[in-house]
């Protein structure tokens, strides 16, 4: 088969991968998004193997396989960082660290969020630095850091306002509210 030959035939059984995916086959969409990535590879097709390897990677966070989930962002990070590609850099990042949040490795957690932060400030891209702002709050949450998390939260809060992100927006006001109070909490339990 010739090089467009197998692209083609690659982006197929990524159409078809994405069918499954839409009617919750899980199974059927990872092994048919691995043919559709064998293929890219060997053409050295990066941009869309770079894809794939992502929604790899997010199928298997969906199946609670958090270690082939790493594998696939890694790979696909790998890829974007050699078309220099700095948003699907920032992105992969993000999708590592909330691997790491979700098995409870919190600095490491921390570490994805904020190089995905830093690329994302490179880039101003606004929507990226607030939801990293928020996704490093949260886990200032978990390790016990209210007034961190509150900082950043602030932070995130006037960006997600100002691009009209209506329910993220309301999500960080319930957290400042909620932190503000546990803060209160702490306070008061040292003034006694």
């Amino acid at each position: 088969m010739e090089k467009k030959e197998i692209k083609n035939k690659a982006i197929q059984l990524g159409w078809k991968a994405n069918e499954y995916l839409i009617i919750g086959d899980l199974e059927k969409a990872r092994a048919t998004y691995r043919q559709s990535y064998k293929l890219l590879e060997e053409i050295e097709e990066k941009r869309i193997r770079a894809v794939v390897a992502s929604n790899l990677g997010l199928i298997a966070v969906r199946l609670k396989n958090f270690e082939e989930a790493i594998v696939w962002f890694k790979r696909a990070y790998d890829l974007y960082k050699s078309m220099n590609d700095l948003r699907g850099q920032a992105e992969q990042l993000g999708d590592l660290g909330s691997v790491y949040r979700d098995k409870q490795k919190y600095d490491k957690s921390l570490e994805y969020y904020k190089k995905a932060l830093e690329l994302f400030e490179q880039l101003d891209n606004r929507l990226g630095i607030a939801n990293q702002l928020t996704n490093i709050a949260y886990i200032y949450v978990m390790k016990d850091s209210p007034q961190e998390a509150l900082k950043l939260y602030k932070r995130a809060l006037p960006i997600f306002e100002s691009l009209e992100e209506k329910d993220k927006a309301e999500y960080v006001k319930q957290n400042i509210k909620v932190l503000i109070k546990e803060i209160n909490k702490q306070y008061e339990r040292t003034e006694i």
